[in-house]
């Protein structure tokens, strides 16, 4: 029975975690459906895979202090960055099904 309420509540996790990142895609890409990609977003986009992103985005409280120093970027823009990079890493494995929700 633990394992039936373990896999229902890994369910409403995914589900949210899928909503949220649903709107992020909505927010931060353009109309066309396209992101823009520069500095820090795009080295992030490049040097990283979407569990990555996740993973940053999700699990850390505050921005990576290494990477806000070398980038010489605040821990909001750290945390921007990481959200453009998703987005985008999203949006390339989904290319087919993502386009309706820019209509």
């Amino acid at each position: 029975m633990q394992s039936i309420k373990n896999a229902r509540q890994a369910l409403i996790q995914f589900t949210c975690i899928e909503k949220y990142e649903l709107a992020l895609c909505k927010q931060i890409a353009n109309d066309n459906g396209t992101v823009k990609l520069d500095g820090f977003a795009g080295a992030c986009f490049d040097m990283n895979t979407i569990d990555d992103l996740r993973e940053a985005l999700y699990l850390n409280e505050s921005g990576c202090a290494d990477d806000c120093a070398a980038w010489n970027i605040t821990e909001n823009e750290w945390r921007a960055s990481i959200k453009t990079a998703l987005v985008a890493s999203i949006m390339r494995s989904n290319n087919d099904s993502l386009p309706e929700i820019f209509a």
